[in-house]
């Protein structure tokens, strides 16, 4: 069968026209959307349509929004306005009802709580109805009284391309400006998400400027009642922002300014964060991270300084409850650290301030007069301790501190070493507190066995935790006997615990210890019958442990021992007695008691002890009381003595003698507590002070640069405390750390050497020349690329160069000018704005340096020239600060001026 035949269509010529066809469509396929131009949101809401209308009247640049032109499209027909105050005061009434309406719409309408009630599109619209308020509202009424924040220090993005000029009213702007205050008010009185925006961005400076202006300058009393609610809107940081730009506008009114002041000085009492918020804005916490030294001297003057309108005690009360919660926590090193630092500043001015208002609260928790400190109560106050014993405070504070609750503290570290509970950081502190101040370890010795006081002991809490509770008088059922073997049990826990402790002390301590437990021990002879049998049981237990833990110890340094031997042996003469039925055989017994041990102790020493160049004449008292004893230890003892005393070795020398401070030092920089690297710091400061032949320059500053990264602020501030008394050692050192600052390798590293160096300058005296040469090496950057943060911070310090001591920059001047020049001209980028800064500032140290000496006049070829960049400066530059440093140094230069003719007029 054959295929099926296929039909052939017929063939289309490719080239020939194509047959027109037309669709007939209606326009709303074509284009559905009717209107390309217009959004398809269209609003519905009260607050989109009102939004809709602000926008409609904002939609002008800044400078073409005249007051003029908003009232004609505000009231078109309306002619009703006689003044331009009265058009003023309209128009600014209608833009703050529509920010009030805008409250009001924004409340009602259902939201999400985390989500604002404004959208993004309408927030733009917000911010310019605020600024225009305060264009021609605020700023109108305020700036003939030069108060407020200067409108050029707070301009916004927005407003860089406009031209905008702030109209001035003569007078008659307390009526508007009490309108401004109403309704902003009104505003700040509710909750919402509007006065969170007025709060968190710009508005509320200006509505606590107005209240103010109100007060000061128009005595406005309903004013006044109503400031506290006015000042509890913003937080506490936010004030001390506020109120420290309020201050820096010059010229402010006197009534403006003290009022200011006196808020602002209240504000570190009045708020309950108000101590962590002047750290944090001194500091600049929330910026970085960064430690200068000199803000901690700021803060410490501020809380110092307390305002005499205000009494010591309400003061001083919270200023210490503060301080305390903040030194509970330590994972905030920098602000703890500037917390104890007040804290030892205020010491040295008023003991017993800090002891009444700081150090009672501690001291509560650990010895409470109620019997109870809850767990969470506990632990708050061992993390105070660890805060202010990291910094090793002076001795006189360290013992305040830890002195009246180390027998608690004691208790505290046995409980939970009976409890197998975690004991490292108790016994930190008390290994430091040993270590640093050299004490307390006999108070310890006579309180070994301890679990709290006669009102109180410590237990463990619901949270397996320590605490402190009341105790109960209750009836025991126990034997004497049973009474008897549980002290001793604790005893022998509690001596262990002790002799742990011991180890990880100095050998001088341990030493002291033996030697004053022994001395108390032998002075229980004299009045066996008062002594309690229970301490004397302790005593003995304490020299048994220590003699045989530390015997080589004990028998390094054997001259206090000696004398102790030799005074007993002397007031104790002790022969062989053939009449055994004396009656007072039983003391006798005591007593041949503490001679065996003595000649026991005297045993070790002539043993263990090589050195007795300085014990000749106590070996010879010693030596013929054995002889009068007559026994046969007691004469064999003498027979070795008589052969030790033929040494001829030469006590130490002072060399030697700060070679064992050194090693101590080097020691106690090894050990992981923070205290205890301190101290080490502070015995190297003081080998250098005391320009000790043993100190090898390069040698000390490595220990001192290693320590230089420790992340402890306290640790740094002692590297730098030494390197300053390095400086004043050798005049090498100088030369050594400008090399280390101009070529090292570690940025952290070199800017802390820099704040050295900086510190070195601040100090005055003579210039030393490699600092100068340094500084000017970097900013210039001739070798290779520098971190500009070097740079800063050598233009800091040429800047202080100048201050501090002009005559040093002799020769150098044209050389330092040339670079903040070449910076100004050559560094124009925006991310260069802070090296252009620094120039600027750089400048004006110059300026005022070389105004304070006859001897160095500001060299005359550079005077139009910097007056020239800085007016360019002051006009042109993309950064706000850079314009007004700028504009502050011309300023300065202008008073400078005006000084020197009226001195000239004089003469």
């Amino acid at each position: 069968m054959s295929p099926p035949k296929i039909e052939e269509l017929p063939k289309k010529n490719p080239f020939a026209s194509r047959k027109k066809t037309t669709i007939k469509r209606d326009a709303k396929e074509v284009y559905p959307r009717q209107g390309l131009n217009k959004p398809d949101f269209v609003p519905s809401t009260p607050l989109d349509v009102l939004f809709a209308q602000l926008e409609k009247l904002l939609d002008l640049p800044y400078d073409k929004l005249s007051l003029n032109s908003l009232y004609s499209t505000i009231f078109p027909n309306d002619t009703t306005a006689e003044s331009s105050l009265d058009q003023r005061y309209r128009v600014i009434e209608y833009l703050l009802d529509c920010l009030i309406n805008i409250q009001k719409y924004s409340m009602e309408s259902p939201k999400d709580k985390n989500l604002v009630s404004i959208s993004l599109h309408d927030i733009k619209t917000f911010s310019k109805l605020i600024n225009v308020i305060i264009i021609h509202g605020i700023y109108p009424c305020i700036s003939p009284f030069n108060i407020g924040i200067p409108f050029n220090k707070r301009r916004l993005k927005q407003f860089t391309k406009d031209n905008i000029t702030i109209d001035k009213l003569a007078s008659n702007n307390e009526q508007l400006l009490m309108l401004i205050y109403t309704k902003l008010f009104q505003v700040f009185s509710q909750p919402s998400d509007v006065a969170d925006l007025l709060t968190k961005g710009t508005g509320y400076s200006d509505f606590l400027t107005i209240s103010i202006a109100l007060i000061t300058q128009f005595n406005h009393q309903e004013v006044l009642d109503k400031f506290d609610q006015i000042e509890a809107i913003p937080s506490t940081y936010e004030l001390y922002s506020t109120y420290s730009l309020l201050l820096a506008t010059p010229g402010s009114p006197r009534l403006f300014a003290q009022f200011v002041m006196a808020h602002l000085q209240q504000l570190v009492y009045t708020r309950p964060d108000g101590l962590l918020s002047l750290i944090e804005f001194v500091l600049g916490l929330r910026d970085n991270e960064d430690i200068q030294i000199e803000k901690f001297d700021q803060v410490a003057d501020v809380v110092l300084q307390k305002p005499k309108t205000i009494a010591t005690k309400p003061y001083f009360t919270s200023i210490g409850q503060q301080a305390y919660d903040l030194l509970v926590n330590i994972n905030r090193p920098v602000v703890t650290s500037c917390v104890s630092y007040v804290i030892d500043k205020l010491w040295i001015r008023n003991k017993l301030v800090v002891h009444d208002f700081f150090l009672s609260h501690l001291h509560d928790a650990f010895n409470p007069k109620d019997g109870v400190t809850s767990e969470a109560q506990l632990n708050n106050a061992v993390n105070v301790l660890i805060s202010l014993t990291k910094k090793s405070p002076a001795l006189d504070l360290y013992s305040e501190i830890v002195g009246s609750i180390l027998v608690p503290l004691w208790g505290y570290f046995t409980f939970l070493k009976k409890h197998e509970k975690p004991s490292e950081v108790v016994s930190g502190l008390l290994t430091s507190y040993f270590t640093v101040v050299e004490t307390g370890l006999d108070d310890i010795s006579k309180n070994l066995v301890t679990d709290g006081t006669d009102s109180w002991k410590f237990s463990l809490g619901p949270n397996s935790m320590t605490e402190i509770v009341p105790r109960n008088a209750e009836f025991e059922n126990k034997s004497k006997e049973a009474k008897v073997n549980q002290f001793i049990n604790d005893l022998d826990f509690a001596i262990d615990c002790f002799v742990i402790l011991l180890q990880d002390l100095t050998d001088e301590l341990v030493n002291s210890l033996f030697v004053s437990v022994l001395k108390r021990w032998l002075s229980s002879d004299d009045a066996l019958e008062q002594r309690n049998p229970f301490i004397m049981l302790v005593d003995l237990r304490v020299l048994e442990s220590v003699g045989n833990k530390f015997k080589d110890i004990l028998a390094r340094t054997p001259k206090e021992m000696l004398e102790i031997v030799a005074s007993f042996l002397q007031s104790h003469p002790v022969t062989k007695q053939e009449d055994e039925d004396s009656d007072d055989e039983e003391e006798e017994e005591e007593s041949d008691e503490t001679t065996s041990l003595l000649l026991q102790l005297l045993s070790a020493i002539l043993t263990e002890t090589t050195n007795f160049s300085d014990c000749q004449s106590l070996l010879d008292q010693i030596s013929k009381s054995l002889t009068r004893l007559n026994t046969s230890q007691s004469l064999a003892l003498a027979s070795r003595i008589a052969n030790l005393r033929t040494s001829s070795l030469q006590p130490l020398s002072q060399d030697e003698s700060d070679k064992l401070v050194l090693t101590r030092a080097i020691a106690s920089l090894n050990d992981p507590l923070v205290p205890i690297r301190a101290h080490g710091l502070y015995l190297l400061r003081q080998l250098i002070q005391a320009h000790s032949p043993i100190i090898t320059v390069d040698f000390v500053i490595n220990l001192h640069l290693v320590q230089l990264k420790d992340p402890e602020p306290f640790i740094y501030l002692n590297v730098i405390k030494g390197l300053e008394a390095m400086i004043e050692f050798d005049d090498s050192v100088v030369t050594s750390l400008c090399e280390l600052y101009g070529a090292g390798e570690d940025i952290d590293e070199r800017l802390r050497i820099g704040e050295v160096l900086l510190r070195r300058v601040q100090q005055g005296g003579v210039m030393p020349e490699p600092i100068v040469v340094t500084a000017l090496r970097l900013i210039e950057r001739r070798e290779v690329v520098v971190d500009d943060r070097i740079r800063m911070s050598a233009m800091s310090i040429l800047g202080s160069c100048c201050r501090v001591n002009p005559l040093g920059m002799l020769g150098h001047l044209e050389q330092a000018l040339d670079c903040a020049l070449g910076i100004l001209d050559l560094e124009s980028d925006e991310d260069k704005a802070i090296m252009r800064r620094s120039a600027v500032v750089l400048i004006h140290d110059l300026v005022l340096g070389t105004s304070e000496s006859d001897k160095v006049p500001f060299p005359e070829k550079y005077r139009e020239r910097v007056i020239v960049k800085l007016r360019y400066v002051s006009e042109t530059d993309s950064d706000l600060l850079v314009r007004e440093q700028a504009t502050a140094v011309l300023d300065t230069i202008d008073e400078l001026v005006k000084l020197a003719m009226e001195l000239y007029e004089e003469k």
